[in-house]
């Protein structure tokens, strides 16, 4: 006989059962997964903003003060209008730190403010002081100076499709300017190393963060990392490299030709100081590979075949790289994993079949999550459903009976109701004749619709027909009361079954992301770039020395 009290024990119950459900199927980080990824590839995505701000401000919650700041520049969810005046209020802060002044001076020298030309002079002259090995300062200047004597030869062109194609061709403007930025040039090229400090601003960022080692740890690694490549500095670079080639041809017109020689020689000089001190991303080293083909250009425009040699060896040794077959493309399909898929192409690195697993097997547990969130939304649905119809029938004056089955049959419930669905599909999902997990999840979406059906759907109808037939022979329900009573069965299934499963899957992703081998790295790039970056840096300097 049910009593008041057990009645209201029983509805508190549910209620419980169901709030802790949802709180279990729901995993923040996991769910945040797949739209900081995309942050990643340089696609900002709002999906789950507000849990992608509660998980970036768990990583700030480490750093305190100026470090903080830092770090927060250029991650998470917001982005600053004005990066330039963030790095101005760092160096302010903090004078000396070599970081915030290399940033602050990169940031200012591409604004191409003229008012800002003389703090800019002034700060320059500033890192020339505290850091007198470094030749980045110098080639700063130098640029803003050659910035001012060579310019275009005329406005980029407009084509039919309305895009802009950018000027080819440059002219010496002013050459008593273009003379003092080769000084500035030359006394860079004088010094041990050019380093605007990323490797340690990179560093930096990462031991001030919170990081977790899981799925999205490694997307906020990788995000951290990037958000230290100084982008304008990739275009200076360039743009720097274009003006030079310009001085060197105007320098042959004159009859100059052996100062125009050393301007095209020492593109070689300034790479090699560029990689003397300073761990480069990868991006730093395609744009190191696409200045010598600048200088190339220009070695065979100046008729200089050494020089030309030279270079043509870097960019024959680079479209080697390129062009490579490296990774197999059929292997990479098939067991790759999602930003494996996306990141391998554009690496060329060598990855072994078994490599491939940990990333493959946490998407598919991603997949298994978000599964959870799926059953807990449908059933929760249901149960609301089930709890209007019986109150609609209430307000008939009809009311359900509340019916307690012996123990023994609330067991055999949960033996064979619960526990037995979910052998089946942890058997299903961990042996991989029967899971298909063997392969990329897009080239197993049938059994991946299968078993979501069988989640979602099979093993919830089995435990209600079951219910529902111990309800009918056990306690004599009618329809309704066994409408009534699944509501409270029901939630406990739900229950138990997230309970269970959400913990196995917590476990697995941590087991995998430990063991990958391609994804995580100390550097705070991925393994894979690192692998890339030591060799394509490695023939770099070995064809620009001779060696």
């Amino acid at each position: 006989m049910f009593t008041t009290r057990k009645k209201i024990c029983f509805i508190v119950a549910t209620l419980l059962l169901l709030i802790l459900a949802g709180i279990l199927s729901f995993n923040m980080r996991t769910m945040v997964v797949i739209p900081e990824s995309s942050n990643v590839f340089g696609q900002r995505s709002q999906d789950f903003s507000i849990a992608k701000k509660l998980c970036w401000d768990d990583v700030y919650s480490k750093a305190q003060g100026n470090d903080k700041f830092f770090l927060q520049l250029n991650t998470g969810v917001s982005y600053p209008a004005n990066v330039l005046q963030c790095y101005r209020a760092l160096h302010e802060a903090e004078p000396k730190n070599p970081i915030y002044l290399s940033y602050y001076a990169i940031y200012l020298a591409a604004a191409d403010v003229k008012d800002a030309e003389s703090a800019f002079y002034k700060l320059i002259d500033e890192w020339k002081r505290l850091d007198p090995e470094n030749g980045m300062p110098y080639f700063l200047k130098a640029y803003t100076l050659l910035r001012k004597a060579v310019v275009p030869e005329k406005a980029p062109a407009k084509q039919k499709s309305g895009k802009n194609t950018p000027a080819e061709k440059y002219i010496v403007k002013d050459h008593a300017v273009a003379e003092l930025a080769l000084l500035e040039y030359n006394a860079g090229l004088k010094k041990k190393f050019a380093s605007a400090y990323t490797d340690l601003a990179v560093r930096k960022k990462l031991d001030n963060a919170n990081l977790k080692r899981d799925p999205l740890g490694e997307m906020q690694r990788l995000s951290i990392a990037a958000s230290c490549i100084p982008i304008p500095m990739l275009g200076l670079e360039q743009d720097l490299v274009f003006r030079l080639s310009a001085l060197a041809k105007e320098s042959v017109k004159k009859g100059k030709v052996i100062e125009a020689n050393k301007i095209v020689a020492s593109g070689k000089t300034y790479i090699l100081h560029r990689l003397e001190k300073e761990s480069p991303a990868l991006i730093n080293i395609l744009v190191y590979h696409s200045l010598c083909n600048v200088w190339r250009d220009t070695a065979g425009e100046i008729k200089n075949t050494e020089l030309l040699k030279l270079y043509d060896g870097v960019a024959k040794e680079f479209d080697s790289w390129r062009n490579s077959t490296r990774p197999d493309a059929g292997k990479l399909k098939k067991h790759g994993g999602m930003f494996t898929q996306t990141l391998l192409p554009a690496i060329k690195a060598d990855v072994a079949t078994e490599d491939y697993k940990p990333e493959r097997m946490i998407n598919y547990l991603i997949i298994d999550q978000y599964g959870l969130m799926a059953l807990y939304t449908q059933l929760a649905i249901i149960i609301g459903l089930m709890a209007l119809i019986t109150g609609v029938f209430f307000l008939f004056k009809r009311k359900a009976q509340w019916i307690q089955l012996p123990v023994k049959y609330y067991v055999l419930l949960a033996v064979a109701g619960i526990l037995l669905p979910l052998a089946i599909q942890l058997i299903w999902t961990h042996v991989d004749a029967l899971s298909g997990r063997e392969v990329n999840f897009t080239l197993n979406s049938t059994n991946l619709s299968w078993l979501a059906k069988y989640q979602v759907f099979i093993a919830p109808v089995y435990f209600a027909i079951l219910s529902c037939i111990l309800l009918v022979k056990k306690g004599g329900a009618k329809p309704l009361d066994c409408i009534w009573n699944l509501i409270l069965l029901l939630s406990a299934y739900l229950f138990l079954t997230i309970a269970i499963l959400r913990p196995i899957q917590d476990i697995e992703i941590s087991y995998y992301t430990q063991q990958d081998k391609l994804i995580h790295s100390e550097s705070g790039f991925t393994a894979l770039e690192d692998q890339a970056i030591k060799e394509l840096s490695g023939k770099l300097k070995n064809k620009l020395t001779g060696k």
